[in-house]
């Protein structure tokens, strides 16, 4: 998926909500299932993206998993397929 890698503290998360609005010209998703797992949470997104200079659409369906320290945002890892995201979570 776009992006895939992993995003730690708060300057990486905004880097790359800036990286993604900047190669998109709309972008929205909303979460298919969560996960709680403790001090993660696993999420399979469904995304719809128009990339600059482009009347198509890409629909990407990821997996997301964001791990909480002190009830904050520690990282987010990216991932092309969402049942990655939950064998890194060590949940199905």
């Amino acid at each position: 998926g776009p992006n895939a890698g992993t995003y730690r503290g708060r300057e990486e998360c905004q880097g790359f909500w800036e990286d993604l609005g900047s190669a998109f010209e709309t972008v929205s998703g909303e979460p298919e299932r969560l996960v709680d797992s403790g001090d993660q949470v696993v999420a399979v997104m469904r995304s719809r993206l128009q990339p600059k200079g482009s009347s198509g659409e890409i629909e990407p369906r990821t997996g997301w998993l964001w791990t909480f320290r002190d009830g904050k945002i520690a990282s987010l890892r990216l991932f092309a397929k969402p049942e990655e995201a939950f064998e890194a979570a060590g949940t199905s």
